[in-house]
């Protein structure tokens, strides 16, 4: 009964669809590195996580829509994927099901004196000779 009341008051309340590329959180510092997620046929919340395991930015990607977003600083990150139906701002999962993966090699983005930066690119399409084999995630971890 719990789980079931939760998902029915967080359809109930998923309000207004988030737009491609909004930014749904973001915490830490800014630095001059780039994100880019191509997506695939459903709506895609796209999460960088720091090595604790702490959120750095968590974004919206519409179906067949590119998202970028600027200004990640330097550090380690794991890239987590979750998709479904309809967001749920107020429960922050996707209702009534959501399905949670990672990319399970870890990313290191860092600048040089030069002003390099570093620009990670994720195409969410299934292909022939895709090179991105995620690893499931229980939405919890997600």
């Amino acid at each position: 009964v719990g789980k079931n009341a939760r998902i029915e008051f967080c359809a109930d309340n998923a309000g207004i669809s988030p737009q491609n590329g909004e930014v749904l959180s973001r915490s830490l510092g800014e630095g001059s590195h780039r994100i880019q997620i191509t997506g695939g046929t459903q709506p895609t919340v796209v999460k960088l996580k720091n090595t604790y395991g702490r959120d750095v930015v968590s974004f919206f990607v519409a179906p067949r829509s590119v998202a970028r977003i600027q200004n990640i600083p330097d550090g380690i990150y794991t890239v987590y994927f979750a998709n479904g139906s309809t967001w749920s701002r107020p429960c922050n999962m996707f209702v009534p099901t959501m399905h949670a993966s990672k990319d399970p090699d870890s990313v290191q983005l860092s600048g040089n004196s030069d002003g390099l930066y570093s620009e990670l690119t994720y195409e969410l399409v299934k292909q022939f000779g895709g090179n991105l084999a995620t690893a499931k995630v229980s939405t919890a971890d997600f």
